[in-house]
């Protein structure tokens, strides 16, 4: 491995838990590069709610999309902490609250079936799982 390396080190003090929680989701923010939009809204009319919310502020919403199909919303989570950690899949819009056990570094995915709101664990190709 050769050429020019740029290494970038941010020293942020607290207690630890506090710190292993929150590293993942700030090193994420630090390292995305800053984009501008061409929107300014007016204030007027009713504020938007989140898509989208995890009662564990540890664990990471690493993807929230359509699936292949077009009749499920995927929605991957991760565990960045190295503990077991159970998080609630919040969907406010579909009326859907999913509790979601996961193990130290673990990945997983569930599809919510947008019509029926049936909520199915599936694999990284969205195939269901079984157990």
């Amino acid at each position: 491995d050769q050429g020019e390396r740029l290494f970038r080190f941010w020293l942020d003090i607290g207690k630890a838990d506090a710190r292993e929680k929150n590293t993942p989701r700030e090193a994420a923010t630090l390292n995305e590069k800053p984009y501008a939009l061409s929107f300014f809204p007016s204030g007027a009319g009713d504020a938007v709610r989140p898509f989208i919310t995890l009662s564990d502020d540890a664990v990471v919403l690493s993807a929230g999309k359509m699936s292949e199909d077009g009749a499920k919303l995927i929605v991957r989570l991760f565990e960045p902490t190295g503990k077991k950690r159970s998080t609630t899949v919040n969907i406010p819009r579909l009326n859907i609250a999913h509790t979601v056990t996961l193990n130290a570094f673990e990945v997983r995915t569930i599809a919510v079936d947008t019509a029926s709101h049936e909520v199915t664990e599936v694999d990284l190709m969205e195939r269901r799982t079984h157990g």
